[in-house]
């Protein structure tokens, strides 16, 4: 008997953790209820257990409970939580979508406690410049004597997604800049470095001359060349493609050329003046018909270029539909003309007691929005612009002191702050 009384007390110590012990694994997945896309860095956290987790790329979660029932919590920025109770394990994965919130991201919207808030705000880095990409920025930053520089992928939420470190190979003045279609370059010590990233990776693509950057990238950032882009496909030190597209016209063209970056950079200006849709092997292989509707081009392309683009004056050009809109700042008003460069319309902008600051113009890519922005001293003073009437809403204050590098994206303005306290410049986002 008494051995048996010391069996069962020492089977219930061993097992005893065993049993009670055990936790309770909750899988599942969460989703864009209008999408169906996964949301990955969703939050999702259990109470009364209070443990907690986000989700993977695929929107995919895991964590384990000591006990049911539960109560799981989950939110995503943007969107409306949700809250499930949890009585039993479930036999299958949660399916979970979110709403998004019934935001207006066409309006750039404050309130009293809307404050800026610090995208990456760490105090081992120095931002030297970003630029917009889509959802996402690319970073240029410095971390001190022993990293040197490194370009970052952020997302919207600041949260990192890449990063490629540079070290102190980096040299000179640094910028960074975005092309008509999209594309990141780096422009460094006579170089000019191409960026592409997936979503989570950041790489470098290629590296280039200046002079052909100038030549090839350039030209689509100026005013100017608001209606013209330039790309090309540089292979293995190779300029093998060249292609142009108007949005004027709505013509693509594809100048095809085997040159080295010195031969590129040692090219007049007419490279880029090929014949719509032609396919020419090599620079002397012109014929006098295409000689002919290559001149033709470049005398369209002057002509809008006298009409519109007056370099003396502070000016904004851009395409609306099926018209083109000229923007005069100092004297406040807005032209309105045909593709043919036939003058239509022009509305007067009545800027009242707003005329003596400093005004610029701003375009949301992602939403088609336009934004003007007064320099106040206590702040940015957002209004959003009609372009078809003239008239001005107002959008709110940034409450900012001297920001720098304004972006907008998706109703979300992007700057550079130097923060007194820190002694540094920090990426900031304001909605």
């Amino acid at each position: 008997m008494k051995r048996n009384f010391w069996t069962l007390v020492w089977l219930l110590v061993v097992g005893w953790p065993a049993i009670y012990g055990q936790t309770i694994p909750i899988e599942g997945v969460v989703l864009d209820s209008i999408t169906r896309q996964p949301l990955p860095g969703a939050t999702v956290v259990v109470r009364p257990a209070e443990r907690g987790t986000t989700t993977d790329g695929g929107g995919r979660f895991t964590l384990s409970v000591p006990v049911l029932p539960q109560r799981l919590s989950i939110s995503y920025v943007g969107y409306g939580p949700v809250e499930l109770e949890l009585n039993e394990r479930p036999a299958d994965p949660l399916l979970i979508v979110l709403r998004p919130e019934a935001t207006e991201l066409e309006q750039v919207v404050v309130s009293p406690d809307n404050q800026p808030l610090p995208l990456s705000d760490g105090d081992e880095y120095v931002v030297v410049d970003f630029a917009l990409t889509g959802e996402r920025m690319v970073v240029l930053e410095y971390y001190g004597v022993f990293k040197g520089y490194q370009l970052t992928l952020i997302d919207e939420w600041g949260r990192r997604q890449g990063v490629v470190a540079l070290g102190h190979t980096v040299k000179g003045e640094k910028s960074l800049y975005k092309s008509c279609q999209g594309n990141v370059f780096l422009l460094v010590q006579e170089k000019a470095i191409r960026l592409q990233h997936d979503g989570h990776l950041l790489t470098i693509a290629d590296t280039i001359h200046q002079t052909v950057f100038d030549k090839l990238v350039r030209p689509c950032v100026a005013a100017n060349e608001e209606y013209t882009y330039y790309e090309f496909e540089f292979v293995n030190g190779l300029v093998r493609e060249y292609r142009w597209h108007d949005k004027a016209s709505l013509q693509s063209g594809v100048f095809r050329v085997v040159a080295s970056e010195d031969q590129l950079a040692n090219f007049s200006g007419d490279m880029g003046l090929m014949y719509r849709g032609s396919t020419i092997s090599n620079i002397g292989d012109i014929s006098a018909d295409e000689n002919f509707r290559i001149r033709r081009l470049q005398a369209e392309r002057d002509f809008l270029v006298n009409v519109f683009y007056k370099p003396e004056l502070p000016v904004f050009l851009w395409s609306v539909g099926d018209r083109l809109w000229l923007f005069n700042h100092p004297q406040g008003y807005l032209e309105q003309y045909d593709w043919e460069g036939q003058f239509e319309d022009r509305r007067p902008i009545d800027y009242g007691q707003e005329r003596r600051w400093r005004k610029e113009l701003y375009h949301d890519e992602q939403t088609g929005a336009f934004y003007l922005a007064f320099h106040h001293p206590d702040g940015i003073r957002w209004e959003r612009l009609d372009p078809f009437t003239g008239e001005r809403q107002p959008a709110g204050v940034l409450p900012a002191a001297q920001p720098e590098r304004l972006q907008l994206s998706g109703g979300i303005v992007y700057f550079l702050e130097f923060d007194h306290w820190k002694k540094k410049k920090v990426l900031k986002r304001w909605r």
